[in-house]
């Protein structure tokens, strides 16, 4: 119950609404901190994986890696093009991930789809995080759901179709083997 105070003085957060909390105001609360937490909730929130050390914040990059290499491997399997690009190393397994995925394929929409992945996201800080809710789990839980609020309270639809377009060019160039779907001509010549 190391942080209780902080947990107990933020405001419920739910996806698809529009946070009462901006990020800097979270960061400001958080004060009560030690200096080591502090610089773990920094590193997360900027996606600088590298200087992450807590088990949650492993647990949690873990768990995202693994989504996005099922998600990853499931398109380049209906594409017919070779997976091995998007694997990336992940340790557990968790089954409702690749389920998520594969109901998320099957979405009628890339934005219904997004949505889909970011609450199986959601979910899975709220497991990772159980127990330790008023821990620095909940904290950093809280920080990543704050983050992936905001990121869906920002998106008009015009902008939410830029941003999944970007999202679903970024995952095929990632993958390498992929980028002939994106360039006919580089298909043509190869």
């Amino acid at each position: 119950m190391q942080y209780a105070s902080i947990i107990a003085s933020l405001p419920m957060l739910r996806l698809g609404e529009k946070p009462l909390l901006s990020l800097e105001q979270f960061r400001s609360s958080c004060d009560l901190l030690t200096e080591a937490d502090a610089q773990e909730l920094d590193a997360l929130t900027a996606g600088e994986t590298e200087k992450l050390h807590d088990d949650f914040s492993l647990r949690w990059i873990n768990a995202d890696t693994q989504l996005r290499c099922a998600l990853a491997r499931a398109r380049a399997e209906a594409a017919n093009a070779d997976a091995s690009a998007s694997r990336r190393e992940y340790t557990g397994y968790d089954v409702m991930s690749v389920k998520a995925v594969e109901d998320a394929l099957g979405a009628k929409d890339p934005l219904e789809a997004e949505r889909f992945l970011d609450q199986r996201r959601w979910t899975l800080l709220d497991d990772l995080a159980f127990g330790r809710e008023f821990e620095l789990d909940g904290v950093l839980a809280y920080a990543v759901k704050l983050q992936m609020a905001w990121r869906w309270a920002s998106l008009d639809d015009a902008k939410a179709k830029q941003v999944i377009e970007e999202t679903v060019v970024g995952n095929l160039t990632e993958e390498g083997s992929m980028v002939r779907f994106l360039d006919p001509e580089q298909e043509a010549a190869g």
